[in-house]
């Protein structure tokens, strides 16, 4: 696998604008719109939600 790595600028491209959107939103709603402990539970949803998928795709080949 030496040598065979590839660097997709299309894609580097279109991780930068996601984050650079989500980091702006999420301040923005977390200093104007919502409430802390609500965000904080969201925040908590979303990661135990992926978590899952990695764990059942990876750990017993079940994809959602």
């Amino acid at each position: 696998m030496a040598g065979n790595f590839d660097i997709s600028y299309n894609l580097i491209f279109k991780l930068i604008i996601a984050v650079v959107l989500g980091g702006s939103l999420g301040s923005y709603a977390s200093n104007k719109r919502f409430n802390v402990k609500f965000l904080g539970f969201l925040t908590a949803m979303l990661v135990l939600y992926v978590g899952m998928r990695l764990v059942l795709s990876h750990g017993f080949d079940i994809h959602i």
